[in-house]
């Protein structure tokens, strides 16, 4: 990171913008690559029927969005444990518990990496179609994410809602991303 030259700087430039943008350009043959280990994916898939209680409302993907994610945001608060300093005194890894959205789209067709679209505004662009349309090439998930270990692990929870024809598809991709080998961790240190 301390290494000098315009090349080096715009590439480290480069690489923080895609590691942190909520657009993630992705292959179709590992649309996950660079996640960490995939655990366990799962999906659901439930018929949908009317309320016989009451008049019903339409139901969106954006509607059970805003259903889910208070509920995952609320496992950021400890059990009580009886008393507030109970609660206080427990170190739960939850309470770090980040959920944002992001969009997936296909790297295929890309012409430059530079002509991602990294730029503002681009995201709830995408965001706003990517939604509702619950396509195979631009996907929308919720991304849950908690770390440990000084972030040196990281489980992330890709989440991904769609309706359609009466039924609700939900599709649940959990992932372990293990701290790096000690080999590259000291790299920089080896280097100089």
């Amino acid at each position: 990171e301390h290494a000098a030259g315009d090349r080096f700087r715009r590439l480290q430039q480069r690489i923080r913008l895609e590691q942190h943008a909520p657009v993630i350009l992705y292959g179709e043959r590992n649309p996950f690559c660079g996640m960490g280990t995939p655990y366990g994916t799962w999906n659901l898939t439930v018929e949908l029927r009317p309320s016989e209680e009451g008049p019903t409302e339409p139901l969106d993907n954006a509607r059970i969005l805003r259903r889910i994610v208070p509920l995952l945001e609320g496992l950021r608060v400890p059990s009580s444990h009886g008393c507030a300093e109970g609660a206080a005194a427990v170190r739960d890894r939850l309470r770090e518990l980040v959920v944002d959205e992001c969009v997936f789209l296909p790297v295929a067709g890309l012409p430059r990496r530079e002509s991602a679209p990294y730029g503002p505004g681009a995201f709830e662009e995408h965001r706003g179609r990517a939604v509702e349309e619950g396509g195979e090439g631009r996907r929308h998930f919720l991304r849950i994410r908690v770390g440990g270990w000084n972030e040196e692990v990281v489980v992330t929870v890709f989440v991904r809602v769609h309706t359609q024809g009466g039924m609700l598809m939900l599709e649940v991709a959990p992932h372990v991303l293990m701290p790096v080998h000690p080999l590259f961790r000291d790299a920089d240190r080896a280097a100089h």
